[in-house]
């Protein structure tokens, strides 16, 4: 065991707490960074949430959609076996109707397509990188 004289051991012991001074500081930073981190955490989860009821909602309109279209051919293949012709401008008008309602779901259906793809890429590569043992090299802002 080496002897230390008093200075020596002050000296020691000032460097060390200045270290410990350090390592607080650096704490303080990662608790600042993880308590951001859980905010933006929950705003993927409220966005991940938003987008996971706007495709349960879509599913529903789909389905809607095709059930309106079923009894549209229904109503067709009624017409055709009765052979009535009274119908036709109301199934003209029905399929007009279906038409435009299809064309709005082509463009939703699109669009969801579009952000679900870009949010679902943006949760993949945060965990990615988060599972990858990789260190976060700038300040989380």
């Amino acid at each position: 065991m080496a002897d230390f004289d008093d200075l020596a051991m002050q000296r020691e012991n000032r460097d060390v707490k200045y270290e410990y001074a350090m390592w607080i500081e650096d704490v303080t930073q990662w608790q600042t960074e993880h308590h951001t981190a859980a905010a933006w955490l929950a705003d993927v989860q409220a966005a991940w949430k938003e987008t996971e009821l706007a495709v349960e909602k879509h599913a529903r309109e789909i389905h809607d959609h095709e059930g309106r279209l079923q009894e549209h051919e229904k109503a067709i293949a009624q017409r055709w076996s009765d052979g009535s012709k009274s119908e036709h401008q109301e199934l003209t008008a029905q399929h007009q109707d279906l038409e435009a309602k299809h064309l709005e779901a082509l463009q939703a259906h699109q669009q969801l397509k579009k952000h679900h793809e870009a949010v679902m890429a943006e949760i993949r590569e945060l965990l990615k990188t988060a599972l990858s043992g990789a260190v976060v090299t700038e300040t989380l802002a």
